[in-house]
């Protein structure tokens, strides 16, 4: 029988609970699937099943729904099978269920900690206790609703003990495996294979203590482990994934030992302990304490603590305190989460490999935050905070929408009929080819899961973004959305305020697509009611011979210099370390204009500084100058240079004072403590003069320059200290991760405003090409 799947709008004298209960009953009669709305003026649903059934379905709905409503108007069109089992019914005062979000990881509850060190537990040891309080569960579910048939878990089944437990309801939840009947853990080293737990982990840790690199399967992917004391092995995890600047994270045994090297206050500790449990971001307190190698020159590193019982139990085994533990990818490649293909990938490069026989269904990174302002700020959305759902304002009714985000730092978002947006788990940036699978194959979960089809889509303006040109491959109509405009919404979005409100949004990234054909990146937006306007940015300057060098900075520092009338024999030049050749060829491109495109980025600002004061001459991912520089910074320095303007477009008065402070070789570290105070200072005087024009109080900030928490605060300071209203990020990270979801928000709005869904003119809108 072949089995199809319909989308369905009615409009009439419909009374929504009669009808809806109607249509439930009608559902339950011809065992279809999906869901179904109540939206004031007429019902949406879609139903799946085999042909004959909802054939059947629909001609009950329409012949027999009388006397307790009257259909009008009936319109369908087919689209892609989802092989649901499940029938929603979204309203707001239904009996019914609602669309269910999907469970995040959880790290282990005391509850079970105790019990996986109690000797007298037949849970003891085992490096799988979960309750209904904890445990994994995005990681390893295949549907909803969650439950152990519905997750790796269902692939154990109960041995006769445990049977008696549950019987005797000694049990908290469904994941009550031991160690007879559940997953298994075992050790693969260069000579032999341990298949005893307890020796598995003591050679696991006998390897570590020996400055020997571990390949670490934990609940939601694989990890690269070692001791974080040993240059060595530190070192030699750079090597295996191709990471040369960014910080590696760490893992402590308790709060106590991180606060040995590390500052730790008490919004931190909350983090710390939570129980998402994601790395937080600390200020090094003790340099010397760990390898120098682990924060790569930066003043802060990434710390967690133990997430789950085999973390646990690792510390248990060895001696040591503190681990470097690092997601097992190559740099720019997806996380390990397959046995086979972990081996295969690092097998070679490590000295042992800690194996179970647990499936991850769905792998995540690490979630990462700091503290900003005294409150939480997300880095990343992944592992204990994502998959994430918000709540729309104002939407009574909800469009399927599937917001495809960007390009880096890559999530989707999902609409669901019952007025939320989901938001995948951090993918990574989508250059390589098994980014893009995983990012496609994220795409058809979420389908499942929520059990809806898209009606519309959502991308970037950008057209060599791979998430675009996956868009366009879709049989749906979709529209496309300007970047920095999109950062602003999600800014909202995660404020809980109206992305109708007026708002100023100063949206500080790396390259993004102009409107104007420019590379933007340090927008003065001015929205209001779905539309925005740019009222200021940040002055342009060229991007000499850009392509295919974007991380020689050093080109950027030149063409600033040259914009801010900086003479070519300024002691500022020094610091480019510029052969004869390139200053030749790069005067020759700047003043021909020929491979130099415009850029108003912020990131490029900070990547230009960053060469001219001779902190660094290449950057290998987008937030690295702007992160770095606020490392190098004087954290205690309250001056600021002397503008006559503080206006944003006075840009190159302020190279023009940071060049002189070269030239009379003040420290770096109070040349960009400076520079941070002038440039929030600049912010908050331009974001006042907007408002005077506006009258606009509130200012969002989005974007992946304000990772620079120096400057995020030093800015929200002035930005009050002139009597405007900051809005800063607070569950969703301000990178491009936050895109999706500014996306998603903004077409369900304007798709309500304009009413711009026409549902007779579609057939076929989604197709399985989308898969």
């Amino acid at each position: 029988m072949v089995r199809v799947r319909k989308s369905i709008k009615i409009s009439g004298i419909i009374g929504s609970k009669a009808f809806i209960s109607y249509v439930y009953s009608l559902v339950k009669k011809f065992g279809l699937s999906g869901w179904v709305k109540y939206c004031n003026e007429f019902i949406i649903m879609e139903v799946e099943g085999d042909n004959y059934s909802v054939i059947e379905f629909v001609s009950s709905i329409c012949d027999n729904a009388k006397p307790m409503s009257k259909v009008v108007e009936f319109e369908s069109h087919d689209v892609t099978v989802l092989n649901s089992n499940r029938f929603y019914i979204i309203e707001s005062d239904s009996e019914f269920n609602y669309v269910e979000p999907v469970p995040q990881d959880t790290a282990l509850c005391d509850d079970c900690v105790s019990k996986l060190f109690d000797s007298k537990s037949r849970k003891h040891n085992y490096p799988f206790i979960a309750c209904n309080k904890c445990g994994p569960r995005y990681s390893v579910i295949n549907s909803l609703p969650f439950t152990k048939e519905n997750s790796s878990f269902g692939e154990f089944e109960y041995c006769y003990e445990c049977q008696e437990d549950i019987s005797k309801e000694m049990l908290d939840g469904d994941f009550s495996n031991c160690h007879a009947c559940g997953p298994r853990i075992w050790l693969k080293d260069k000579n032999k294979v341990y298949l005893n737990q307890e020796e598995s982990f003591k050679v696991a840790a006998r390897i570590i203590d020996q400055q020997g690199i571990m390949l670490l399967k934990s609940i939601n992917c694989f990890y690269l482990c070692s001791s974080a004391f040993s240059s060595e092995a530190v070192e030699k995890i750079r090597e295996i994934k191709v990471r040369r600047d960014k910080p590696l994270t760490v893992m402590a045994r308790n709060i106590q030992e991180v606060e040995k090297f590390a500052y730790v206050n008490d919004v931190e500790k909350e983090l710390l302990t939570s129980k998402e449990r994601p790395v937080v971001v600390l200020r090094i307190k003790n340099p010397d304490y760990l390898a120098s190698n682990v924060a790569s020159g930066f003043d802060r590193v990434g710390v967690m603590l133990p997430v789950n019982p085999i973390h646990y139990l690792l510390f248990d085994s060895g001696n040591f305190n503190v681990l470097l533990m690092s997601s097992a990818n190559k740099s720019g490649q997806t996380i390990e989460i397959d046995n086979h293909k972990a081996e295969s990938a690092f097998g070679e490069l490590v000295d042992g490999i800690l194996f179970h026989d647990l499936n991850i269904k769905n792998g995540s990174d690490d979630s990462i935050v700091t503290v900003a302002n005294n409150k939480k700020y997300s880095f990343r959305l992944a592992r204990g905070y994502a998959p994430n759902n918000r709540l729309l304002m104002d939407m009574d009714s909800c469009p399927v929408v599937l917001a495809c985000g960007a390009h880096q730092n890559s999530t989707i978002a999902l609409t669901t009929p019952d007025g939320r947006i989901h938001v995948s788990p951090y993918m990574g940036d989508l250059d390589t080819s098994n980014v893009f699978d995983l990012y496609k194959k994220n795409v058809i979960l979420f389908c499942k899961l929520f059990n809806v089809s898209p009606e519309h889509a959502v991308c970037d303006l950008n057209p060599d973004y791979f998430s675009t040109r996956y868009v366009k491959t879709l049989k749906i109509p979709y529209s496309q959305m300007q970047h920095s405009y999109a950062h602003l919404i999600s800014c909202l979005v995660d404020n809980d305020i109206a992305i109708t409100t007026p708002v100023i949004g100063v949206i500080f990234d790396g390259s993004e697509y102009g409107a104007d054909q420019t590379v933007w990146g340090g927008e003065f937006l001015v929205s209001r009611d779905l539309k925005y306007e740019r009222a200021a940015y940040i002055p342009v300057f060229k991007m000499i011979g850009v392509k295919g060098k974007e991380s020689q900075i050093y080109r950027l520092g030149y063409s600033l210099l040259q914009k801010a009338g900086i003479d070519i024999s300024h002691p500022a030049y020094k610091n480019l370390e510029l052969s004869q050749e390139e200053e030749y060829m790069f005067s020759s491109l700047m003043n021909k204009g020929v491979s130099s495109p415009l850029t108003s980025s912020a990131g490029k600002l900070f990547d230009a500084v960053a060469a001219i004061v001779g902190a660094a001459r290449h950057s290998y991912y987008e937030e690295y100058s702007a992160l770095y520089l606020e490392s190098l910074a004087d954290k205690n320095c309250e001056d600021i240079y002397l503008l006559k303007d503080y206006n944003i477009k006075n840009i190159n008065s302020l190279i023009q004072f940071i060049a002189k402070d070269i030239e009379l070789k003040e420290p770096v570290s109070k040349i960009l403590g400076k520079f941070h105070n002038t440039l929030a200072k600049m912010v908050a005087h331009t974001c006042l003069e907007i408002s005077k024009k506006k009258g606009i109080k509130q200012v969002a900030l989005s974007g992946s320059v304000w990772m620079n928490v120096l400057l995020l605060e030093r800015t929200v300071k002035e930005l009050e200290k002139v009597g405007l209203m900051p809005l800063t990020h607070k569950n969703i990270s301000t990178n491009d991760e936050s895109l999706s979801i500014g996306q998603a928000a903004y077409l369900v709005h304007k798709i309500k405003r304009d009413k711009i869904l026409d549902y007779k003119d579609k057939s076929n809108i989604i197709t399985s090409e989308i898969f």
